[in-house]
């Protein structure tokens, strides 16, 4: 169960995997009441590969919030 079994959930609750938002089979949340939960089950490498992705996606997309963790990098 994962992610979802950990936030007492069952799979019938689960729409889509991260990968199928990704490769656009499906359209992942569709209003902005719906929730996502994301757990990180893989190995570190492949956890940076999506996390990237999902970034470059939503820079593309113009959606989400730009967090500065460094507040000396402009």
């Amino acid at each position: 169960m994962g992610a979802a079994g950990g936030a007492v959930a069952g799979s019938e609750v689960i729409d889509a995997e991260l990968g199928e938002v990704i490769a656009g089979i499906s359209p992942g949340r569709t209003e902005a009441d719906q929730i996502t939960i994301f757990g990180s089950v893989g190995l570190a490498s492949q956890d940076v590969v999506v996390a990237w992705l999902t970034y470059q996606e939503a820079l593309r997309r113009g959606v989400g919030h730009f967090v500065n963790f460094n507040p000396e990098c402009k």
